[in-house]
């Protein structure tokens, strides 16, 4: 391992950029292309854009927001994403699907009730969904939250019809009647949750500390420009830093994208989802960390619910060491 290499990860690791990348840096680099969907955490990506957090660091980076997990994916396994923010089930399925190598940069939260299950109030329990349609996103964390549903009623997917839709249009059909059950989250969630009609049948907070949403970036990218993702990476420090001194202005910020206040926007991302901070990372990345232990549960559960064709090892998603 060169001397090199270990400052970029020790960069990485930390996040904190310091003046060794922006030296020597010669010739005009390619933007940074990261994609994500409308997931309310993900705000602080959108932050860090609209308050020129990006710009002042010294990278561009040019966001590309999709309707759906899967329509994220799918953009980056073709190349035409350098990165993207999702959640640990989609990089493994990513992974598995495709020649990318994906590695996490930063933990962006942990989603403890804001996925859920949503049913109608005729169906009580996730027994009750066995010959049922359910709408959810296949190859997704949706599949993995509902397959893990299903094990707790000693169910299978295969008891279940299933239908592949984008999160609002899975809503609207279960409004309407055209689904059992539909597998959702914030934003596109709210209709359905605030209506009395329906309840909440199952949640991530029913299986704690498996589903986490990072960014990450192309092991292509960390290898060969190191500067662009440390600037990344203090651009989004930044942007946490403005969220915690000046939170009704970010939420109000953050809450353009979603077409919501400020008020409105801090209570959805409130409500069942912790965000980690730039000081709790180290807990998470590294070898010892948190994050491979996680990779190594949600692994096990994507390859014995068939979505992965092998379990991965606890190291894989971080970046090279």
């Amino acid at each position: 391992m060169t001397t090199r290499w270990i400052s970029v990860w020790t960069a990485l690791l930390l996040s904190f950029g310091t003046s060794l990348f922006l030296a020597g840096c010669g010739g005009t680099e390619e933007p940074l292309r990261v994609g994500m969907n409308l997931w309310p955490a993900f705000g602080l990506i959108h932050l860090a854009e609209a308050k020129g957090f990006f710009k002042q660091e010294g990278v561009e980076v040019r966001l590309f927001v999709t309707g759906s997990l899967s329509e994220t994916r799918r953009a980056y396994e073709t190349g035409k994403l350098d990165g993207m923010a999702t959640t640990v089930v989609d990089l493994l399925v990513a992974r598995d699907d495709s020649h990318r190598d994906p590695r996490v940069v930063r933990v962006v939260d942990s989603s403890d009730g804001a996925d859920v299950i949503l049913a109608p109030k005729r169906i009580r329990s996730v027994a009750d969904l066995k010959d049922k349609t359910v709408g959810v996103e296949f190859a997704s964390l949706g599949v993995f939250l509902l397959s893990r549903a299903l094990w707790t009623a000693d169910l299978d997917l295969e008891d279940l019809e299933l239908v592949s839709k984008a999160p609002d249009v899975m809503v609207e059909d279960l409004l309407n009647g055209r689904l059992d059950a539909a597998v959702v989250y914030p934003p596109a969630s709210l209709p359905v949750s605030g209506d009395g009609r329906f309840h909440t049948i199952f949640s991530s907070a029913d299986i704690p500390g498996e589903v986490v949403d990072v960014i990450a970036l192309d092991e292509s990218v960390l290898r060969e420009r190191p500067r662009q993702a440390a600037a990344f990476l203090r651009a989004l420090d930044r942007a946490h830093r403005f969220f915690e001194e000046e939170p009704e202005e970010a939420c109000r910020i953050m809450g353009l994208e979603f077409s919501m206040g400020a008020e409105e926007f801090r209570e959805v991302l409130s409500d069942g989802i912790t965000l980690v901070s730039p000081a709790e990372q180290a807990e998470y990345l590294g070898r010892d960390g948190k994050l491979g232990g996680i990779v190594l549960g949600v692994g096990q559960a994507l390859h014995q619910a068939r979505i992965i064709s092998s379990a991965p090892d606890q190291f894989e998603l971080l970046p090279n060491q």
